[in-house]
Protein backbone atom coordinates (compact mmCIF):
# COMPACT_ATOMS: atom_id res chain seq x y z
CA UNK A 1 0.00 0.00 0.00
CA UNK A 2 2.89 2.28 0.36
CA UNK A 3 3.75 2.09 -2.69
CA UNK A 4 0.45 3.36 -3.70
CA UNK A 5 1.50 6.61 -2.46
CA UNK A 6 4.98 7.60 -3.38
CA UNK A 7 7.48 5.55 -0.94
CA UNK A 8 7.62 2.61 -3.31
CA UNK A 9 11.45 0.63 -2.41
CA UNK A 10 11.79 3.05 0.30
CA UNK A 11 13.10 0.40 2.65
CA UNK A 12 15.19 -0.99 0.05
CA UNK A 13 17.03 2.47 -0.13
CA UNK A 14 16.48 2.73 -3.71
CA UNK A 15 14.72 6.10 -3.90
CA UNK A 16 13.26 6.56 -8.33
CA UNK A 17 11.54 9.89 -7.08
CA UNK A 18 13.89 11.95 -4.20
CA UNK A 19 12.82 14.73 -3.24
CA UNK A 20 8.88 14.16 -3.97
CA UNK A 21 6.37 16.50 -2.51
CA UNK A 22 3.54 15.36 -0.31
CA UNK A 23 0.30 17.69 0.02
CA UNK A 24 -1.60 16.93 3.39
CA UNK A 25 -5.10 18.46 2.85
CA UNK A 26 -6.50 18.97 6.32
CA UNK A 27 -8.85 20.34 8.28
CA UNK A 28 -8.39 21.06 12.08
CA UNK A 29 -10.26 23.61 14.33
CA UNK A 30 -11.23 23.73 18.03
CA UNK A 31 -14.80 23.34 16.28
CA UNK A 32 -13.94 19.98 14.91
CA UNK A 33 -11.10 19.16 16.66
CA UNK A 34 -6.73 18.88 15.64
CA UNK A 35 -7.11 15.02 15.20
CA UNK A 36 -6.64 15.51 11.72
CA UNK A 37 -3.82 17.75 12.00
CA UNK A 38 -1.82 15.50 14.80
CA UNK A 39 -1.98 12.54 12.86
CA UNK A 40 -1.45 14.38 9.51
CA UNK A 41 1.78 16.15 11.58
CA UNK A 42 2.74 12.14 12.28
CA UNK A 43 2.77 10.92 8.62
CA UNK A 44 4.63 14.32 7.91
CA UNK A 45 7.41 13.76 10.59
CA UNK A 46 7.70 10.08 8.57
CA UNK A 47 7.66 11.92 5.10
CA UNK A 48 10.61 14.41 6.04
CA UNK A 49 12.77 11.33 7.80
CA UNK A 50 12.43 9.57 4.39
CA UNK A 51 13.78 12.82 2.46
CA UNK A 52 10.75 14.37 1.13
CA UNK A 53 9.14 17.58 1.49
CA UNK A 54 5.64 18.33 2.99
CA UNK A 55 3.43 21.00 2.43
CA UNK A 56 -0.23 21.45 4.43
CA UNK A 57 -2.92 22.55 2.59
CA UNK A 58 -5.59 23.64 5.23
CA UNK A 59 -9.72 24.17 4.36
CA UNK A 60 -10.98 24.45 7.98
CA UNK A 61 -8.68 26.47 10.25
CA UNK A 62 -7.94 28.36 12.86
CA UNK A 63 -5.35 30.15 14.75
CA UNK A 64 -4.66 27.17 17.04
CA UNK A 65 -4.30 24.91 13.80
CA UNK A 66 -2.04 27.10 11.52
CA UNK A 67 0.09 27.36 15.05
CA UNK A 68 1.12 23.68 15.54
CA UNK A 69 1.60 23.35 11.99
CA UNK A 70 3.69 26.22 11.06
CA UNK A 71 5.22 25.87 14.77
CA UNK A 72 6.13 21.86 13.55
CA UNK A 73 8.65 23.76 10.48
CA UNK A 74 6.07 23.17 7.87
CA UNK A 75 4.74 25.16 5.07
CA UNK A 76 0.87 26.19 5.25
CA UNK A 77 -1.49 27.07 2.40
CA UNK A 78 -4.66 28.21 3.01
CA UNK A 79 -7.92 27.51 0.78
CA UNK A 80 -11.03 29.47 0.86
CA UNK A 81 -13.61 27.93 0.86
CA UNK A 82 -14.46 28.28 -2.97
CA UNK A 83 -11.42 26.66 -3.27
CA UNK A 84 -11.35 23.86 -0.44
CA UNK A 85 -11.21 20.99 -3.43
CA UNK A 86 -9.76 22.83 -5.82
CA UNK A 87 -6.89 20.54 -7.25
CA UNK A 88 -6.14 23.60 -9.28
CA UNK A 89 -4.66 25.18 -6.52
CA UNK A 90 -2.16 21.71 -5.05
CA UNK A 91 -1.62 21.14 -8.83
CA UNK A 92 -0.15 24.77 -9.12
CA UNK A 93 2.19 24.63 -5.66
CA UNK A 94 3.76 21.22 -6.87
CA UNK A 95 4.64 22.70 -10.15
CA UNK A 96 6.29 20.56 -12.30
CA UNK A 97 7.62 17.96 -9.91
CA UNK A 98 6.35 14.42 -8.86
CA UNK A 99 3.84 14.65 -5.75
CA UNK A 100 1.39 12.92 -3.80
CA UNK A 101 -1.52 14.54 -2.34
CA UNK A 102 -2.89 13.09 1.46
CA UNK A 103 -6.44 13.79 2.26
CA UNK A 104 -7.73 13.70 5.54
CA UNK A 105 -11.19 15.11 6.20
CA UNK A 106 -12.39 12.51 7.75
CA UNK A 107 -15.21 14.69 9.99
CA UNK A 108 -18.85 15.56 9.71
CA UNK A 109 -18.11 18.66 7.81
CA UNK A 110 -16.75 17.18 4.87
CA UNK A 111 -19.55 14.79 4.09
CA UNK A 112 -21.90 17.22 2.14
CA UNK A 113 -19.13 17.51 0.04
CA UNK A 114 -18.39 14.10 -0.42
CA UNK A 115 -19.11 14.17 -4.87
CA UNK A 116 -16.54 17.54 -4.64
CA UNK A 117 -13.96 15.21 -2.81
CA UNK A 118 -14.42 12.60 -5.62
CA UNK A 119 -14.15 15.42 -8.15
CA UNK A 120 -11.23 16.67 -6.72
CA UNK A 121 -9.57 13.09 -5.99
CA UNK A 122 -10.28 12.58 -9.96
CA UNK A 123 -8.64 16.07 -10.98
CA UNK A 124 -5.52 15.36 -8.76
CA UNK A 125 -4.62 12.22 -10.35
CA UNK A 126 -5.35 13.60 -14.10
CA UNK A 127 -2.85 15.99 -12.62
CA UNK A 128 -0.24 13.55 -12.21
CA UNK A 129 -0.17 12.84 -8.21
CA UNK A 130 -0.55 10.16 -6.16
CA UNK A 131 -3.71 10.17 -4.13
CA UNK A 132 -4.85 8.94 -0.66
CA UNK A 133 -7.60 9.64 1.61
CA UNK A 134 -7.56 8.65 5.46
CA UNK A 135 -11.56 8.35 5.24
CA UNK A 136 -14.64 7.63 8.57
CA UNK A 137 -16.85 4.81 8.98
CA UNK A 138 -20.47 4.21 8.96
CA UNK A 139 -22.55 7.40 8.47
CA UNK A 140 -19.74 9.66 7.71
CA UNK A 141 -17.69 7.71 5.73
CA UNK A 142 -17.16 9.40 2.21
CA UNK A 143 -15.80 6.04 0.15
CA UNK A 144 -19.55 4.65 1.26
CA UNK A 145 -21.46 7.55 -0.39
CA UNK A 146 -19.08 8.05 -3.45
CA UNK A 147 -16.47 6.53 -5.90
CA UNK A 148 -13.29 7.27 -4.89
CA UNK A 149 -10.57 7.52 -7.47
CA UNK A 150 -7.64 7.41 -5.49
CA UNK A 151 -4.68 5.22 -4.93
CA UNK A 152 -5.00 4.69 -1.45
CA UNK A 153 -8.38 4.85 0.79
CA UNK A 154 -7.28 4.04 4.39
CA UNK A 155 -9.84 3.55 7.00
CA UNK A 156 -7.42 3.23 10.29
CA UNK A 157 -10.04 2.41 13.07
CA UNK A 158 -11.78 -0.57 14.70
CA UNK A 159 -14.04 -2.51 12.53
CA UNK A 160 -13.15 -0.79 9.58
CA UNK A 161 -12.92 -3.97 8.39
CA UNK A 162 -16.41 -4.21 7.67
CA UNK A 163 -17.26 -1.09 6.75
CA UNK A 164 -18.46 -0.98 2.91
CA UNK A 165 -17.38 1.22 0.57
CA UNK A 166 -17.94 1.65 -3.30
CA UNK A 167 -15.56 0.57 -6.08
CA UNK A 168 -12.74 3.34 -6.81
CA UNK A 169 -9.62 2.68 -4.72
CA UNK A 170 -6.90 1.00 -5.95
CA UNK A 171 -5.94 -0.23 -2.58
CA UNK A 172 -8.15 -0.39 1.23
CA UNK A 173 -6.33 -0.28 4.02
CA UNK A 174 -8.50 -1.12 6.55
CA UNK A 175 -8.68 -1.47 10.15
CA UNK A 176 -6.67 -1.01 13.75
CA UNK A 177 -3.33 -2.19 11.68
CA UNK A 178 -3.60 1.06 9.93
CA UNK A 179 -3.67 3.84 12.83
CA UNK A 180 -1.34 6.03 12.41
CA UNK A 181 0.54 7.39 15.77
CA UNK A 182 3.36 10.26 16.69
CA UNK A 183 6.42 8.36 16.88
CA UNK A 184 6.85 9.94 20.49
CA UNK A 185 4.15 7.45 21.80
CA UNK A 186 6.47 4.74 21.29
CA UNK A 187 9.08 6.36 23.44
CA UNK A 188 6.17 6.11 26.39
CA UNK A 189 7.05 3.81 29.54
Amino acid sequence: TAAAFGFSQARAGARPEMNRLFVLRTDGATSIGLGHVQRCLAIAQSIVERGDRVEFCLGIADVATRKVISEAGYAITELREEAWFDAEKICEIAGDQPFSVLIDISHPLAVPHAPAVALYCEELRAGGASVAVIDSMMTTCLGARVSLPVDLLVIPYSGAERQTVLDGPRHLALGVDFVIFDPSYAQLE
